[in-house]
């Protein structure tokens, strides 16, 4: 496959060249890249948003790397190769969203919410009100 000419694997399918990729083939996989590269960044900043490009850049990056080490595993089956790609994008993306929030607020958000709402709950029978009334009637709305 590598002596093909590169005007030859711009006609191939991508089941096709996901094959060729599974072989160690680089000429194939820079195809796909050009295929679907658009498309999977598109994706990457919608999901990754206000992180800005380099996040994006990098989730696709570790996407086309998971083509090329997966490319044996693809089972056309299963869904095309576009979906496949995306979907490990998607994955990626959901992960770096992870690493991030993990950076950025190390108690984690479902952490945090739930020693606001201790805080908040602590502080409504203490504020003056009549008998906890404000705190009783705050129980009886969330049974």
């Amino acid at each position: 496959m590598s002596g093909a000419p590169r005007r030859d694997l711009a006609r191939l399918t991508d089941e096709e060249l996901v094959r060729a990729v599974a072989q160690i083939e680089p000429a194939p996989f820079e195809v796909l890249s050009q295929r679907h590269g658009a498309v999977a960044f598109g994706l990457a900043r919608r999901m990754l948003g206000s992180q800005g490009p380099p996040p994006a850049e990098d989730a696709v990056q570790e996407a086309f790397i998971s083509l090329w080490r997966g490319a044996a595993r693809y089972n056309p089956a299963r869904g095309s190769v576009r979906s496949w790609l995306l979907g490990m994008l998607r994955h990626r993306s959901i992960d770096m969203l992870r690493r991030l929030d993990a950076l950025y607020n190390p108690l984690g958000a479902h952490r945090r919410g739930y020693l606001e709402t201790r805080a908040t709950w602590g502080t409504l029978g203490s504020r003056g009100d009549r008998n906890g009334g404000l705190r009783a009637s705050a129980l009886r709305i969330v049974r």
